[in-house]
C-alpha cells in the first residue's frame, strides 16, 4: 500500500537514534520502516496485527539482507 521507502519523517529524524539501538516499530505493516531502520544497523522488533502485512515485511528483510524479530499482535485487545 505504501511502497517499500521508509517514512520521511522517519529518515530525517533517525539520526536521533544512537548507534545499534533498539527499535520497536509498532504498526509496521510491510515493513518499510523496519527494515530500513535494520538496513541502517538497528536491531529492530516489528509488530503488526496482520500475518499479511507480516509476510511482507519478511520478504523485504530477505530481499534487503537484513533481519528483523517479526512479531504478531493485536495491541488494541
Amino acid at each position: 500500500m505504501f511502497g517499500t521507502a521508509p517514512n520521511v519523517f522517519l529518515t530525517q529524524r533517525a539520526n536521533c537514534l544512537p548507534a545499534q539501538a533498539t527499535v520497536l516499530c509498532v504498526a509496521d505493516g510491510e515493513g518499510r520502516n523496519g527494515v530500513w531502520l535494520a538496513a541502517q544497523g538497528h536491531h529492530v522488533t516489528s509488530i503488526d496485527i496482520a500475518e499479511a502485512g507480516l509476510a511482507k515485511a519478511r520478504k523485504l528483510a530477505q530481499e534487503q539482507g537484513v533481519s528483523l524479530d517479526l512479531q504478531q499482535a493485536d495491541l488494541a485487545a
